[in-house]
C-alpha cells in the first residue's frame, strides 16, 4: 500500500472513530457517513468533487480578501472568449 493510501485510510479511520464515539465537538455528526460515501465513489467522481471543493474555497477566500466586485470581475468571461473556446 502506498504512503498516500495508508495516510488516507488512517485519517478516515480516525475521523470515523471520533465521530462515532461522540468525542468530536467540531465535526458534524454525519462526517463519518459522508467520508464513507465519498470513499465509495469512483476516482473520477472523487476528483470532480475535490476540484469543486477547492474552487469553492478559492472563491470564498477571494470574496473575503478582495470583496464582491473584484471577485465578480475576476470571474467574468467575455462572450467572445467563450465562443472562441467552443
Amino acid at each position: 500500500m502506498s504512503n498516500r493510501k495508508l495516510l488516507r485510510s488512517n485519517l478516515m479511520d480516525l475521523l470515523s472513530r471520533l465521530v462515532d464515539s461522540g468525542c468530536s465537538k467540531v465535526l458534524p455528526a454525519d462526517v463519518g457517513k459522508r467520508l464513507r460515501r465519498f470513499s465509495a465513489l469512483e476516482r473520477p467522481a472523487q476528483a470532480s468533487l475535490s476540484a469543486g471543493d477547492r474552487a469553492a474555497a478559492i472563491g470564498a477566500l477571494s470574496l473575503r480578501w478582495r470583496g464582491f466586485r473584484a471577485t465578480q470581475a475576476a470571474l467574468q468571461i467575455s462572450p467572445s472568449k467563450c465562443q472562441a473556446e467552443m
